[in-house]
């Protein structure tokens, strides 16, 4: 593991502000203690960019994200998920985490493998 990754994840971070950012990388967040992230309109999300960051409940803006990749937000406190701008949510994107309500749009083109496996949702649509 790279010192700049190492960084990040023992910085004791817990709140983002992604709101310049074009493109979170994979593993970009993984397995930090974020409890908030603030993102960009458009912005892609990679994969497992969020993965594990197990206090993560709110993510603003997620609704005008474009790209969700797989694993992004898996194992995560996020309860609701708005896809109001993405048109892709990758495998597992939510997978093992906290959601119970889900609202897409129609801007949604493709869902992958089981992107809410392991959730308990109760709202979906």
């Amino acid at each position: 593991m790279e010192n700049k990754e190492i960084a990040i994840q023992l910085s004791g971070v817990k709140k983002m502000y992604l709101t310049s950012v074009d493109k979170i990388g994979d593993y970009a967040f993984a397995k930090t203690p974020l409890t908030k992230v603030n993102l960009k309109d458009n912005a892609v999300i990679g994969k497992y960019a969020f993965a594990y960051c197990e206090n993560l409940k709110e993510v603003n803006y997620l609704s005008l994200v474009s790209y969700i990749d797989d694993g992004a937000f898996f194992g995560t406190a996020l309860q609701e998920v708005a896809l109001g701008k993405a048109e892709y949510v990758g495998d597992y994107a939510f997978g093992q985490s906290a959601v119970e309500s889900v609202r897409c749009s129609d801007k949604l083109k493709k869902l992958g493998e089981n992107p809410f496996y392991g959730c308990k949702i109760a709202s979906f649509g």
